[in-house]
C-alpha cells in the first residue's frame, strides 16, 4: 500500500493547501512525489489525479504551455482510464487555463468535449459557465447572458447559493455590456459576502454607466462651433 511506499496519509492535504496558497514550488515537488509513488505502485488512477496538481503549480509558475499540455494529457488518460470524473476536472482545468493565459479561442473546442462527462446541476452550471465565458470572448454577449442565466438555473437545483450569485453577478457583467443597466442592478447580487473583487468592479461600472447623462447622437454630428474673435 501507500504507507508502506512512503505516499503518507497527509499527502493529499499536503497538495491541496499549498496549491490553494499558490505555494506552487512545494505543491509541485509535492504533486511530483506523489505521481511518483503512484507509478511505482501501478496505481494509475492516483498518477492522473497528481498530474493535475503538477499543471496547476507549473501554470502558477508562469510555465503555462507545460502546464496545458500535462493536464491534456491528463484528461486524455483519464478517458481511457475509465474515470470520468477525474476527466472532467482536468478538462475544466484545462478550460481555466486556457482563459487565464490568452488562449481562448481553444475553449469551444475543449468545452464540446464535456457534454457526455456532466454528472449533476453543479458540473452541468460550471460548464454553461465556461461556455458563457467562451461567448463573451467571441463578443456574442447576448448568448453568454443566457447561458449564465442557466447556469444560475442549474446552481440553485444544486443547492449552490455561492456559485448561484456569482453566475447572477456573470450574466450582469453581459447585461451592462449590453446596455441593459437597469436589469444588471436588479441581478446583481447585493450582499457583501458573495461578491468578488472583478463582481465589485462591475457593480462600480454600471453604477457609472447609469450616473453618466445620456447622449445625444446629434452631438456627435454637429460642426465644432468657431470660437469668437
Amino acid at each position: 500500500g501507500y504507507q508502506r511506499k512512503g505516499i503518507g496519509r497527509n499527502l493529499p492535504d499536503g497538495l491541496q493547501r499549498d496549491l490553494f496558497n499558490f505555494d506552487n514550488q512545494a505543491c509541485l515537488e509535492l504533486a511530483e512525489r506523489a505521481r511518483a509513488i503512484a507509478e511505482t505502485a501501478g496505481d494509475r488512477g492516483v498518477g492522473i489525479w497528481a498530474n493535475s496538481f503538477v499543471g496547476g503549480a507549473l501554470a502558477g509558475l508562469g510555465r503555462a504551455s507545460e502546464a496545458i499540455d500535462i493536464i491534456d494529457r491528463s484528461y486524455a488518460e483519464a478517458i481511457a482510464a475509465g474515470f470520468p470524473i477525474w476527466a472532467e476536472n482536468a478538462l475544466n482545468n484545462g478550460c481555466a487555463m486556457r482563459f487565464a493565459h490568452w488562449r481562448q479561442r481553444e475553449v469551444a473546442e475543449r468545452v464540446r468535449l464535456a457534454a457526455p462527462l456532466i454528472n449533476g446541476p453543479t458540473s452541468e452550471g460550471n460548464w454553461l459557465v465556461m461556455a458563457a465565458g467562451q461567448l463573451f470572448v467571441e463578443g456574442r454577449i447576448t448568448e453568454a447572458y443566457e447561458a449564465y442565466r442557466r447556469a444560475e438555473a442549474a446552481y440553485r437545483q444544486a443547492g449552490s447559493e455561492a456559485m448561484m450569485r456569482r453566475a447572477q453577478a456573470s450574466a450582469a457583467a453581459a447585461l451592462v455590456e449590453l446596455d441593459r443597466l437597469p436589469e444588471a442592478r436588479e441581478l446583481m447580487p447585493r450582499s457583501e459576502a458573495v461578491l468578488e473583487p472583478q463582481e465589485k468592479v462591475t457593480e462600480i461600472v454600471f453604477e457609472l454607466r447609469l450616473a453618466a447623462p445620456p447622449m445625444n447622437p446629434r452631438q456627435l454630428e454637429q460642426p465644432p462651433r468657431e470660437s469668437p474673435r
